[in-house]
C-alpha cells in the first residue's frame, strides 16, 4: 500500500516547485554507520579539510578497546581542521535564523506546509471519528527555536480534547519517576472512552495510538492534503507496535532537492485541575523568569521489556515549559545552546566503535536531552548569581554564545565525572542510568564523548574570539 501510494503521488504531478529567491543547492555530509574493522581503522585517510561540515574519519570515529578510549589523537587532528571548524562554528553563531543556518525561504515553506497538513489531517479525523477530535500544536526544537540546519524533523502534539475531562491521573511511588496512569472517571459521556481502557479502567496507550494512527493514515490515503505542496508521502504511521511513530515525507524544492522529513505524531492529554506531584514545576529558574507551570501527559511509555504494564504508564511532559524557558532567553544565551547541539550533531563529533561489542560505530550515548538538562541547570545557576546580589558583577547577557556553549559542556563533563546527570524537572532521575539495570553502563564512553564535546566548545570559543579581536 505504501509503495503504491508513493508511486501514485510521484506520478500525479503534485510536487509543484515554485521559484524562490536565495536559490542554492544544499549539500550536507551525514554520519555514516559502515561496518568497521581493524584494517579499515588503521587505513583511515585525512579528508574533508576544506569541508566546513567535517567528515574526516580521524574525527568522526573513536576506537574503544578493553573499555579504554584515547582521545589525544582526536584532539590533535581537530587542530588540523581548525580553519574549517572555525567556519562551521561561526556559521552557527552568526546564523540570522537561530539554528536554521541554511539561509533559504524553503526552511519556512516546509514548516508552513507541515503545519497546514497536520491541521487538515486533524479536521478529517474529527469528521470521521469525533471522539478523537484533536488540536495540533508544535513541540520540540521547532517550538523552542533551536532546530539546527534544516526543517527535517517535527514533533507534533495531538491534544485529545474528549479525554481531558474524563480521566484522572494516578501517581504512585512504585511507578517510574515522571510517569502516571490515566484512570477513566464515571459520568456523562465517559462510556465513549470505554474502548480505550483495560480491565481496570486505565487508558491503554496501545489502543489509543492504534485508533488515532489508523484514522490519520486513512486521512492521508483519502484526503488530498498534499495538493499544492512540494511534499510526497513516503510512509504511513506504524500501527504494529502501538507506540509513538512518525509520518515520513520527501520535500523536492529548489534549495532542498530531495529532503527526507520525519513528523512524530504524539497523542497528548491535558487533565483538568491537576498538578503533578513528581515534577519540580516550582523551581528557582521558573520563579525567577515568572513562568507558569505547564504540563501534559503524553503517550510515551517506558521500556516494554522492563515494565509489565508499560502500555498504561504514560509520561508527564514538561516540553512546553522548557520551550518557554528557552524562548525567554536572550539570543546569545540561546545561541550557546544551539551551538552545543550543532557541535554534537556535526561530523566533528565522534561516534564510538567498541571493538569488543559491535562492528558498527554508535552515537547513542550523549543525547540532546542531556544537553538540554545541563543547559537548564546552568541557566538556573547563572540567574541565581545575577539575582542574589544587586551589586552582582554577573551581567544578564554579558557572556558570548561560545562562552555559553563552553559552560554547558563543562557542566556535562562534571556530571559524567560525578556519575550523576539529573533531569532538571525530576532531579531524582539520573540520565546516565539505564532502565534495565538502574546503573551506568559504558561510563568510559560517556566520559570520552563529553571530553570531545567540551574540547570542541573550548576550541570554538578560542577560534571565534580571535576572529573578533
Amino acid at each position: 500500500m505504501q509503495a503504491t501510494l508513493e508511486s501514485v503521488l510521484r506520478l500525479s504531478g503534485k510536487g509543484r516547485i515554485c521559484p524562490k529567491k536565495n536559490h542554492i543547492t544544499i549539500i550536507h555530509v551525514q554520519h555514516t554507520h559502515e561496518r568497521m574493522t581493524d584494517t579499515k581503522f588503521e587505513n583511515r585517510e585525512c579528508i574533508c579539510k576544506e569541508n566546513i561540515f567535517g567528515g574526516c574519519p580521524f574525527l568522526n570515529i573513536l576506537k574503544c578497546c578493553d573499555n579504554e578510549l584515547n582521545i589525544s589523537e582526536w584532539k590533535l587532528h581537530l587542530q588540523d581542521h581548525k580553519d574549517a571548524f572555525s567556519k562551521y562554528a561561526g556559521l552557527i553563531r552568526d546564523s540570522c535564523d537561530m539554528g536554521l543556518y541554511y539561509n533559504t525561504d524553503e526552511n519556512h515553506d516546509i514548516a508552513i506546509s507541515i503545519e497546514n497538513i497536520m491541521k487538515s489531517l486533524a479536521q478529517y479525523v474529527k469528521m470521521t471519528n469525533p471522539i478523537l477530535e484533536c488540536n495540533v500544536t508544535l513541540s520540540g526544537s521547532r517550538k523552542e527555536g533551536t532546530k539546527i540546519g534544516q526543517n527535517d524533523e517535527f514533533d507534533i502534539k495531538w491534544h485529545l480534547l474528549k479525554f481531558s475531562e474524563h480521566v484522572e491521573p494516578i501517581e504512585l511511588p512504585e511507578f517510574p519517576k515522571g510517569f502516571v496512569k490515566l484512570k477513566l472517571k464515571g459520568g456523562t459521556n465517559s462510556e465513549l472512552l470505554q474502548k480505550f481502557v483495560d480491565e481496570n479502567d486505565f487508558i491503554d496507550s496501545m489502543k489509543v495510538i492504534r485508533s488515532l494512527y489508523s484514522a490519520i493514515n486513512l486521512a492521508l490515503l483519502n484526503n488530498d492534503v498534499l495538493t499544492g505542496t512540494n511534499l510526497y508521502l513516503k510512509s504511513f504511521l506504524d500501527l504494529h507496535k502501538g507506540s509513538i511513530s512518525n509520518i515520513n515525507f520527501r520535500w523536492t524544492g529548489k534549495s532542498f532537492k530531495d529532503l527526507d522529513i520525519s513528523v512524530d505524531i504524539v497523542p497528548v492529554v491535558e487533565p483538568t485541575k491537576w498538578l503533578p506531584k513528581t515534577i519540580n514545576l516550582h523551581n528557582n529558574l521558573m520563579n525567577q523568569l515568572h513562568l507558569e507551570p505547564k504540563y501534559s501527559v503524553v503517550f510515551k511509555t517506558p521500556a516494554s521489556e522492563v515494565f509489565r504494564d508499560w502500555n498504561i504508564l504514560l509520561r508527564i511532559s514538561t516540553a512546553d515549559v522548557e520551550a518557554d524557558i528557552i524562548k525567554s532567553m536572550t539570543p546569545s544565551i540561546r545561541k550557546g545552546y544551539i551551538l552545543v547541539k550543532a557541535l554534537h550533531k556535526s561530523e566533528y563529533f565522534p561516534t564510538v566503535w567498541d571493538k569488543d561489542d559491535d562492528d558498527e560505530p554508535s552515537v547513542e550515548y550523549l543525547t540532546t536531552y542531556m544537553l538540554k538538562s545541563c543547559f537548564l541547570y546552568e541557566l538556573e545557576n547563572y540567574l541565581d548569581q545575577y539575582n542574589s546580589n544587586e551589586h552582582s558583577t554577573v551581567e544578564p547577557d554579558g557572556d558570548s554564545s561560545t562562552a555559553w556553549a563552553y559552560k554547558i559542556t563543562r557542566r556535562m563533563l562534571v556530571c559524567v565525572e560525578n556519575q550523576s546527570m539529573p533531569v532538571f524537572f525530576i532531579p531524582e532521575v539520573n540520565l546516565l542510568h539505564t532502565y534495565t539495570l538502574n546503573k551506568i553502563v559504558n561510563l568510559h564512553i560517556y566520559k570520552a564523548q563529553c571530553e570531545c564535546l567540551n574540547e570542541m566548545a573550548r576550541f570554538a570559543e578560542e577560534l571565534l574570539n580571535k576572529l573578533v579581536i
